[in-house]
């Protein structure tokens, strides 16, 4: 069977024009990576689509020339979502469909139930080139840290989107527990988590919910069961981040053993400069007594022992108060930064921040 790859490189091509790009590289492993999600005919329909989330009834009309009816089209669209390649959710009693990043909740994190060798030597190779570099084009955290609440000072006010049961109340009902990705592919390769032995850790909220629900891709929960999984993540030295948005459609539960995002911030000189966070961890030295807790808990390495005492690096601290439960003395806490980081309200609102931030950088 002979497959027309200008179908594929013309799905590309609209996708590197979506606020996270999907650029194009000599070895064509985009492409690739296409064929594994998409057909020819399903990549052909994804070029109608953009990050911005569009009814059945105004796709169909921009591409009619493509598909006999809007139930045809339907049909073909929910055939993608079920690949993990394009989100679908529920407005105004109209379901809608939009493109996905590659990561980031996105056509990666959706193959959950799709994994195969050659997807993954396809991904680690464009993730390591092209697609590295598009990631880091943008100044716009993608992902931030939700602190512990019990490592917080009482005085200290927590702005809501920073408190994780009110992110998990909002969701209402339309929770979803599933596994992490990372440690899923960490097992397929051979190797295993060092942190925990748990795999569904990960936390899908609202439509996002809804869809790893309805696609049989996660668990859904009640919201006293997700607070209490997520309690054991942290007990266990886990991080909580969800995407930069107050409106969290996801909360990852990280460690750098496995975790793409965090063991990236890890290797940063500076992973407070691409991490949203409000908070930074701080010693008091009279109550310190060296025993040295929280250096083996800080994830970035960024709490050391200097003359007996801890001592934190403030360009490596990412305020996720992992260093905190752990200290018998209560000599480390958290405080909170002088300017405060308010993420956008909305995934779209993200995603339009980006994209502002995307063309001003070509544009200069």
């Amino acid at each position: 069977m002979t497959i027309n790859v200008d179908a594929y490189r013309r799905l590309q091509e609209h996708l590197d024009k979506m606020p996270v790009g999907f650029p194009a590289t000599q070895s064509g492993v985009e492409i690739n990576i296409l064929k594994t999600i998409f057909t020819e005919e399903e990549a052909k329909v994804a070029t109608y689509l953009d990050y911005k989330h569009k009814a059945v009834d105004e796709i169909y009309r921009l591409a009619e020339g493509e598909v006999e009816s809007v139930e045809a089209l339907t049909q073909i669209l929910d055939g993608i979502v079920a690949k993990g390649g394009i989100s679908r959710i529920t407005r105004d009693d109209q379901i809608q469909y939009a493109v996905l990043p590659l990561v980031l909740w996105g056509m990666y994190e959706q193959q959950l139930k799709r994994l195969s060798p050659d997807f993954l030597l396809n991904f680690g190779q464009y993730f390591q080139t092209e697609f590295a570099a598009e990631m880091a084009t943008s100044k716009v955290p993608k992902m931030r840290v939700i602190p512990i609440e019990e490592s917080i000072k009482v005085e200290h006010h927590v702005a809501t989107y920073d408190e994780l049961q009110h992110l998990i109340e909002q969701a209402g009902d339309r929770i979803a527990m599933q596994e992490c990705i990372c440690r899923k592919v960490r097992d397929l390769q051979g190797e295993h988590c060092q942190i925990t032995d748990r795999r569904e850790v990960c936390m899908s909220l609202g439509d996002l919910a809804d869809l790893y629900i309805n696609e049989g891709w996660g668990r859904q929960v009640k919201q006293e069961e997700a607070l209490a999984l997520a309690a054991k993540s942290v007990d266990e030295g886990l991080v909580l981040m969800p995407a930069n948005q107050q409106e969290a459609e996801f909360i990852c539960a990280c460690c750098t053993d496995c975790c793409g995002m965090l063991s990236a911030l890890k290797y940063h000189p500076r992973p407070v400069d691409i991490v949203a966070s409000n908070f930074f961890a701080k010693v008091d030295p009279e109550l310190c007594t060296g025993l040295g807790t929280c250096v083996d808990r800080c994830p970035m390495e960024a709490v050391k022992m200097e003359g007996g005492l801890a001592s934190v690096n403030m360009a490596r601290c990412i305020g996720c108060g992992l260093c905190v439960p752990t200290c018998a003395e209560e000599a480390i806490i958290l405080e909170k930064k002088e300017q405060e980081m308010i993420p956008p309200q909305t995934e779209e609102d993200f995603l339009e921040l980006i994209m502002a931030d995307k063309m001003a950088v070509q544009s200069s």
